[in-house]
């Protein structure tokens, strides 16, 4: 069964964005509450160009090209307004500890993230990928 797990990198990027917004965090963290609580919405999480009331998912372009399964979720806060926040997020087929699959939330970054292959967040998405995953 497919199941969300939240990176102690993304638990310190939301506790940081509590601190100046805590209204997207709470948003952010309910959706995510949401999403570990409903295994159909988590499994639209990998399918590209899905969008719904909630989200709309994407693909992570520049590391997609280097084989790595890691997506963007951008949040909306009612049908045509979407949070200033964008959850970095990755998927593993089988999770060593269960075998089952997983999805790991890497970073939430602000919308203006440029995500540039040599921009510090991603590099420490890629590394907490890496390491997640065993790549």
């Amino acid at each position: 069964m497919l199941t969300l797990s939240r990176h102690p990198n993304a638990t310190a990027d939301l506790r940081e964005i509590r601190l100046t917004d805590p209204i997207s965090a709470a948003q952010i963290l309910a959706l995510l509450k949401q999403l570990e609580a409903d295994a159909g919405l988590l499994d639209k999480l990998t399918w590209q160009d899905f969008e719904n009331d909630l989200f709309e998912v994407q693909p992570f372009v520049s590391l997609r090209k280097e084989g790595y399964d890691i997506w963007r979720l951008k949040v909306f806060e009612d049908k045509d307004k979407a949070m200033p926040y964008r959850i970095i997020h990755a998927y593993q087929d089988k999770c060593g500890v269960t075998g089952n699959p997983i999805i790991h939330v890497l970073a939430i970054v602000h919308r203006k993230f440029n995500y540039d292959r040599s921009h510090p967040i991603t590099q420490r998405v890629v590394n907490d990928y890496r390491q997640l995953v065993g790549k």
